[in-house]
């Protein structure tokens, strides 16, 4: 396998890391891995090219670990972000956000965020918000309130054991609200 292939692998599943906690041991293993995949081809003039692009892609696959890094959550922060647009993929302001834990008996309100003027709100929450005796990560869902009036909520399905990180893009069109996968 080229160190090239090596390093984009590595950076693929690091890629994944956004909604779980980060372990600095595997990033690092990623990155001594491609390093000696680098030094263990042969320094001819042929190859100084796939030397070179090599260097390339882990100096870029740096910059993205630095800014996964940065955009994690840290010791007890849990946190649900996402954007509402409207048919025209534009933001939606002035929305209220309620984030929930779903429980057999009650549910846990999480917290609550306005949308900004592009339709963004994150909602940052704690470990003892949501963990009892049995549950060691929150099942998540979200409702939308437009005015007060609750206009959107995906109970169903839930993110059961939710990572630390999580994305809700939510979109209203003359059909209804619909939740979709970030691209």
């Amino acid at each position: 396998m080229s160190a090239r292939t090596a390093f984009h692998r590595s950076i693929r599943s690091i890629g994944r890391v956004t909604s779980t906690p980060v372990n600095l041991t595997d990033i690092n293993k990623y990155l001594e891995s491609s390093v000696q995949s680098l030094k263990n081809l042969e320094k001819t003039p042929e190859k100084l090219g796939e030397i070179n692009r090599s260097l390339n892609n882990i100096a870029a696959g740096l910059e993205k670990i630095g800014s996964l890094l940065a955009h994690l959550p840290t010791g007890n922060e849990w946190i649900v972000e996402g954007h509402v647009i409207d048919e025209n993929k534009n933001g939606i302001e002035g929305l209220t956000i309620s984030v929930f834990d779903k429980d057999l008996f009650y549910d846990d309100r999480l917290g609550t965020a306005k949308t900004n003027k592009n339709g963004y709100f994150k909602v940052t929450y704690r470990t003892e918000d949501f963990r009892d005796l049995i549950e060691t990560n929150p099942d998540i869902f979200i409702t939308v309130y437009e005015g007060g009036n609750r206009v959107y909520s995906i109970e169903t399905p839930v993110r059961w054991e939710s990572g630390r990180r999580e994305y809700f893009c939510i979109q209203k069109t003359r059909k209804g609200w619909f939740e979709f996968k970030k691209e």
